[in-house]
């Protein structure tokens, strides 16, 4: 087993929409992987999905852990939770546009469990597999 690093980024965020002028406020805790994917749109947004599926990481202490490089900065990663947010309501939202407001309150690195097998990783979450060069 190997630990991915992911930015946990807690926000608060309100979403307007420009046909009746509604607005819908929440927070979330959004999870952005702190590496990068080699052609993300083939291999998916981890975080997104994540998102998706309310994925909330569980982590009992370790020991002896290998952690995969963290080489994706706060500032990279600080967009993700606007977009994440824009396809989530995009969807659900029939309008000419929408207006996101997004304001980070707390932010941290979290490990996910990955298993390596042969030349590829698994999600333990989502039990999706990378192959091993997709991952820089």
């Amino acid at each position: 087993m190997e630990y991915f690093p992911f930015w946990n980024i807690k926000c608060t965020y309100e979403v307007n929409n420009s046909s009746d002028l509604s607005s819908l406020e929440g927070e979330s805790d959004f999870l952005i992987p702190s590496f990068f994917i080699k052609n993300i749109n083939y291999f998916g947004d981890i975080g997104l999905y994540y998102m998706q599926k309310n994925i909330t990481p569980v982590f009992g202490e370790k020991l002896d852990i290998s952690v995969f490089p963290a080489d994706r900065g706060l500032s990279d990663a600080s967009v993700y939770p606007e977009i994440y947010l824009l396809k989530k309501y995009s969807k659900k939202i029939k309008v000419e546009f929408i207006t996101i407001d997004v304001k980070m309150e707390n932010t941290s690195i979290v490990l996910i469990p990955f298993y390596k097998k042969d030349h590829s990783y698994y999600d333990s979450y989502l039990l999706w597999k990378y192959p091993s060069g997709a991952l820089i």
